[in-house]
């Protein structure tokens, strides 16, 4: 791999802990550079009144949820440490990365930054 990291070390990411309705996600895995970071990427495409259930594992997130007439916004969640529900009042569509547990807690370390999608503001 050329990374230093041996996948043998890494803790498998699971999603049967994730309960969709009105909603599609597509998962997309991780090159071998970026995987002792990076869980997967991940695209959900959620209709009105969709809800996504998850139950805590650690993880963390980083996301942008676009719309149409709304601008849009980076955010940072986690590490994700009891359930959470997300609720779509319009239909949307959500694309981020999971990232790893330990790599959140690195992130701590460094000032808080608000991220914006290109063109929001």
């Amino acid at each position: 791999m050329g990374s230093g990291f041996s996948r043998s070390f890494l803790p498998e990411i699971s999603i049967s802990s994730t309960v969709v309705d009105r909603a599609e996600i597509k998962f997309h895995e991780a090159t071998d550079v970026l995987r002792p970071f990076v869980g997967c990427f991940w695209v959900v495409t959620a209709e009105q009144d969709a809800t996504i259930r998850v139950v805590p594992d650690g993880s963390s997130a980083i996301s942008i949820q676009l719309q149409e007439r709304q601008s849009s916004e980076w955010s940072l969640r986690g590490p994700l440490l009891r359930p959470d529900e997300r609720r779509f009042a319009s239909p949307a569509i959500l694309v981020g990365i999971r990232l790893r547990p330990a790599v959140r807690s690195c992130s701590a370390a460094f000032p808080p930054i608000r991220w914006w999608a290109a063109g929001s503001g």
